[in-house]
């Protein structure tokens, strides 16, 4: 697979999907809308070969809860010809009541083909055990098996589909990965791990049960987790494997954070490192009269930014959308730049600027590498884990936004 993202060694860092294929943001897409009157001239589509190279992201998530799956040109129209692109089944949509289910088991045959054209890797059509199948565990999960084995046995290997573990309480996530396991997919993607502790549990569940020496699981995506935190763990976890694996195994997340944000006027800015928080400027709809002449207070200097004014993002129009979308886009691809620069440096060095936990979390993924029992390390640290959890975590769990506002 021939993409900058991906290099197979010990340089391999975790992969960043945005998740920008429903809402406004999908139209503008389409349409190959160019950024105007500004320093950059320039297509929208920063996942484009003809976008500015310096900003190039090439990876993107579709899902097939907001597209049209019976369009198998979708990704082509989108100009994904040469990014990397992550498929979403539609599992997140029918546990929101978004998308009933028995709406999608109509369609099972045309989201698996939609899946197979447009997605390099893929999840699996599950059936999340939350919001409208809480208290129904079983049910979504003998559900989610049945799809599973479905993809399985249709799979042609021309998308690396993933294997689904859905994370609940300790017991339930193992009765679920006890489950689904031995399918023939290339990895893993974990739903609903909203903490770390939860993501330090599925590691250590993964690695105590081999999955990650299997030499076809390459993928292991965490569904929907970037707050700051988050992204320090993921590339932590990235570099440690490394070490072990040389590159083979990839993680990964997404998020549709970039374009949600926008919604309430958010600019993002900057982080603030040792409280894990991302930095952000507010351009209220009503009571403010901005000066449009003003320059965008970019500071990495982007294509949608450069050379444009509050003009272009007091609108609140579709052209406003799209130029906070893109920029943010970019503060998040330089927040995971410095996030790898951070991590690469000696752990006396990342204790200047990081929590002095996140060095002890640090070493705890290498002693769980280390160990023949991971779940032991596991247990050694959860006082460590919940500490973190419970002080630097903001879930990526958006289930609660969506009973007030609708994204689709």
């Amino acid at each position: 697979m021939q993409n900058k993202l991906v290099t197979n060694d010990d340089r391999q860092r975790f992969i960043y999907f945005p998740s920008l294929s429903s809402g406004n943001s999908r139209y503008w897409l389409l349409r190959d809308r160019h950024f105007e009157n500004g320093t950059h001239n320039c297509t929208s589509r920063f996942y484009h070969k003809d976008y500015p190279e310096k900003f190039q992201h090439p990876a993107f998530l579709i899902s097939a809860g907001h597209c049209p799956t019976a369009k198998k040109t979708f990704a082509e129209e989108m100009g994904l010809q040469d990014a990397l692109v992550m498929g979403d089944s539609g599992g997140h949509q029918i546990a929101t009541g978004a998308v009933p289910w028995d709406a999608l088991k109509k369609k099972r045959d045309e989201i698996f083909e939609w899946l197979e054209e447009t997605s390099d890797i893929s999840m699996n059509l599950d059936i999340p055990p939350r919001v409208t199948y809480e208290n129904r565990f079983q049910e979504a999960l003998e559900i989610s098996l049945e799809n599973f084995r479905y993809f399985a046995d249709k799979q042609t290997g021309k998308t690396d589909f993933v294997n689904i573990l859905q994370v609940r309480s300790e017991g339930e996530t193992a009765a679920w990965y006890n489950a689904v396991k031995g399918l023939p997919f290339k990895g893993w993607g974990i739903g609903s791990a909203g903490s770390i502790r939860k993501i330090m549990y599925t590691v250590a569940l993964l690695l105590e049960n081999g999955e990650f020496d299997k030499k076809d699981n390459q993928w292991f995506h965490y569904l929907g987790v970037t707050n700051v935190s988050y992204l320090f763990l993921l590339s932590m976890l990235q570099r440690q494997f490394n070490q072990r694996y040389h590159g083979r195994v990839k993680f990964s997340t997404d998020s549709s954070s970039p374009n949600r944000a926008t919604i309430f006027g958010q600019y993002y800015f900057n982080v603030e490192w040792k409280k894990m928080a991302y930095m952000a400027m507010t351009f209220p709809k009503n009571g403010v009269e901005y000066d449009k002449s003003m320059p965008l207070p970019c500071e990495l200097d982007c294509p949608a930014c450069a050379g444009r004014t509050f003009e272009a993002v007091a609108g609140f129009d579709e052209y406003s959308y799209m130029t906070m979308t893109n920029h943010n886009m970019h503060i998040f691809q330089w927040i995971i730049e410095n996030v790898n620069k951070i991590v690469d440096c000696p752990t006396e060095v990342m204790n200047t600027i990081l929590p002095s936990d996140f060095i002890k979390l640090y070493n705890s993924i290498g002693e769980m590498l280390e160990s023949d029992k991971p779940l032991n390390i596991y247990a050694k640290y959860t006082h460590l884990y919940d500490k973190l959890s419970s002080t630097y975590n903001i879930t990526g769990d958006n289930t609660v936004m969506e009973k007030f506002f609708k994204f689709d």
